[in-house]
């Protein structure tokens, strides 16, 4: 039962961490373009609906929702980078190329996860192989000789 946890928790870390990579390349295209990052925050969200945990909540300010998100995102490993554009937004720093920088590490870090599951896949198939399909077949195959000998027997 805490297998499958763990499981469902890695997954649920995985939709996250690319809910943010999508919301981030959204919100570049957003700062690239030259808009401040209150309107592009709030424009983002409307068009990507996803995220939800990264939502402006009431009278909430652009550093508030930084802080906040910096305190309670959901995945603890991705809450240093809500913390690096907090401390980027209140010194009045440039954020594209921070938003750039997180969004391709945080597709890397999804890209090295997703190549050690392809890694690990051919032998999870072997074992599938091996538990469902050489029993069956097997059976087909001796399962004559064994009617053979059990009428042989019997008589």
């Amino acid at each position: 039962m805490e297998s499958l946890s763990l499981l469902l928790k890695h997954k649920g870390k995985r939709r996250l961490r690319i809910q943010l990579v999508r919301f981030l390349d959204a919100l570049l295209a957003h700062l690239q373009a030259g808009f401040e990052l209150n309107y592009s925050w709030i424009d983002t969200r409307k068009t990507l609906t996803e995220p939800s945990e990264l939502a402006i909540t009431g009278n909430e300010t652009m550093a508030g929702t930084l802080q906040r998100l910096n305190e309670t995102y959901p995945v603890k490993e991705h809450r240093m980078w809500f913390s690096v554009l907090y401390e980027l937004y209140l010194s009045g720093a440039g954020l594209a190329d921070a938003v750039q920088a997180i969004s391709s590490s945080l597709r890397e870090e999804h890209e090295r996860e997703f190549e050690a599951h392809c890694r690990a896949l051919p032998t999870k198939l072997n074992i599938l192989m091996l538990v469902f399909f050489l029993p069956p077949t097997l059976l087909l195959i001796f399962a004559p000789l064994l009617f053979e000998l059990s009428r042989v027997l019997a008589e």
